[in-house]
């Protein structure tokens, strides 16, 4: 599945970074070095990441893919070199003894609580990443961190880097998702990349701190194959439907508006006790009948919100005060009616608020 479009997606979202490379060796408790077993290693940002295997080459070539694994592409400004010649009776092309690296693609240790995992020499120094106030990493509390978690959680379900993922199934996008979701909760994600933490699910609703939208939205520039890309126009038509944590829209002007529109599609697409009209006039008188329920639902409505009524109760009241008007008018919104008998609002209930129309 890799291809050239993916390499160059790669390259541009990693950022260069200068860097100092040290190339030392793995020492025992007497401190006196191992054989064949060298550390590579470099800081960034003030965290040490490190790699040791059999050659000195191996561990850079590691360490060099490691860096660029977490989006990084090092520049080599220094270069430190601690190691001592190797006796002749070690030659460094002799088969290495199996080293546990500190590298994504192989299981990382069993940690214990004397702090061992911390000592650069398996590999790995482990920095706890920022959490948010639930104990969850997310993309606000530590971007670098959670990423790192989100690019790991790509590899460990699929094997493949996110990057080469294009032109996926809806059924492949919710396995996917899934699946994904559940590594990065269980913190599997985090502790194959040294990120002792459980991250957030990249598609539950977070939000950048003015709107809601999931997580994976929030850090930008975050690939998501799942998601079909945006197309022109389409951010002003998602706005209308946008809503806050509270369940509230963001916009409340567009929110209305579309809401408007959807009725009055729906008002026009009912099945009549006359059934379909056949002249100008009768179609004319038809879309008188129409207005007047419209009008009549969108009274009930307002007066719903203005008891303190949710979106759904209000909804109820338009069809209710829409279905009563049109069966005083000699009509029937079969539809709708459908409708508010799922909601539990029988056919006796309409006739009854019909019967007080007419004894008005």
């Amino acid at each position: 599945m890799a291809n050239s479009s993916a390499a160059l997606a790669v390259s541009q979202e990693r950022s260069c970074v200068r860097l100092a490379l040290t190339v030392s060796r793995a020492t025992n408790q007497d401190s006196r070095p191992i054989p064949r077993c060298f550390i590579a290693s470099t800081e960034v940002n003030g965290r040490t990441i490190s790699v040791t295997q059999g050659k000195r080459s191996t561990a850079f070539n590691v360490l060099q893919k490691t860096l660029q694994r977490m989006g990084i592409e090092p520049m080599w400004v220094a270069f430190t070199d601690l190691t001592v010649v190797a006796p002749a009776d070690e030659p460094e092309d002799e088969p290495a003894p199996t080293i546990e690296p500190a590298f994504p693609g192989d299981e990382p240790p069993e940690l214990d609580e004397t702090g061992e995992h911390e000592d650069p020499a398996f590999g790995l120094v482990a920095v706890p990443p920022v959490l948010d106030k639930g104990g969850w990493l997310t993309p606000l509390s530590d971007p670098l961190a959670w990423k790192r978690c989100y690019l790991a959680a790509w590899e460990l379900v699929t094997g493949f880097s996110v990057y080469n993922f294009h032109g996926l199934s809806p059924r492949e996008c919710a396995n996917l998702r899934a699946a994904i979701a559940a590594i990065m909760m269980s913190g599997d994600a985090g502790a194959r990349v040294g990120v002792l933490a459980r991250a957030v699910n990249p598609w539950a609703q977070g939000t950048n701190g003015e709107r809601t939208m999931p997580w994976v939205r929030v850090l930008q520039g975050t690939p998501d194959p799942t998601t079909k890309p945006y197309r022109a126009g389409a951010g002003d038509r998602r706005d209308a439907y946008l809503t806050n944590l509270s369940g509230l829209p963001v916009n409340p002007e567009r929110h209305e508006s579309a809401r408007q529109w959807r009725e009055r599609r729906a008002a026009r697409s009912f099945v009549g006790t006359r059934g379909s009209v056949s002249s100008v006039a009768a179609r004319d008188a038809r879309n008188e009948k129409r207005a007047q329920a419209h009008a009549a639902g969108l009274a009930a409505k307002q007066a719903a919100y203005e008891a303190g009524q949710d979106d759904d109760i209000a909804e109820a009241h338009y069809k209710w005060a829409y279905c009563a008007v049109l069966r005083f008018l000699g009509e029937i919104h079969a539809e709708f009616e459908r409708q508010l008998a799922d909601a539990g609002v029988t056919e006796e209930q309409i006739l009854a608020t019909v019967a007080e129309m007419k004894a008005a």
